[in-house]
C-alpha cells in the first residue's frame, strides 16, 4: 500500500506535469541515438583530403541505396554494400580484415553513423566516417567515376 501511495502522491503528478518535456527528451535521444553511440564506440570522422591520402590502403564502404549508386557519382575502388544489407554482409567484410581502415561513405555523412556502430560492434577497430559524405568528396574534386550519360538522339 505504501508504494501505491507514493506513486499517487509524487511520481504520477510529476509525470503528468512534465510529460511533454519527457517525451521531447526521449524523442531527441532517439533522433541522435546513432551519433551518440558513434561517440561511445569511438568512431572517427575523416576529411575528404585525409581520406584521399589513404584511398588505396583503406576499405571505402559505400552504404548508399542501389538507386543512389546507379544514378550518382561513385568513389573509384569503393565497395558497395547498401546500409540495409550491412548486417548480412558482415562476415564477407570481416574476411577483408577487421583491422583495416574502413571509411564509410553515404550521400552527406548522416546515415554512416548507424553503420559505423554496427562495424565497431562487429569488431572492426578503425572505423571512420567520410565527413560530409559524397557531397564533400565531390566538392573537393576527388570523384573517380560518374554516372554514364545516355546518348542523345538526333
Amino acid at each position: 500500500m505504501e508504494i501505491t501511495h507514493i506513486l499517487q502522491q509524487s511520481i504520477l503528478p510529476f509525470l503528468q506535469q512534465y510529460a511533454v518535456f519527457i517525451v521531447g527528451v526521449l524523442a531527441i535521444l532517439l533522433l541522435f541515438k546513432s551519433r551518440l553511440l558513434a561517440k561511445i564506440y569511438k568512431v572517427k570522422m575523416i576529411s575528404p583530403p585525409d581520406a584521399n591520402k589513404v584511398l588505396r590502403q583503406s576499405l571505402f564502404l559505400d552504404i548508399r541505396s542501389s538507386r543512389e549508386v546507379e544514378n550518382g557519382p561513385k568513389i573509384k575502388g569503393s565497395k558497395f554494400v547498401p546500409l540495409y544489407q550491412l548486417s548480412k554482409k558482415m562476415d564477407e567484410l570481416k574476411q577483408i580484415g577487421t583491422e583495416k581502415k574502413v571509411i564509410l561513405v553515404c550521400h552527406s555523412g548522416g546515415r554512416a553513423y548507424g553503420a559505423a556502430v554496427k562495424l565497431r560492434k562487429a569488431g572492426f577497430t578503425d572505423v571512420n566516417i567520410l565527413k560530409g559524405g559524397l557531397l564533400a568528396w565531390k566538392k573537393e574534386g576527388y570523384l573517380g567515376s560518374k554516372k554514364k550519360k545516355k546518348k542523345s538522339r538526333k
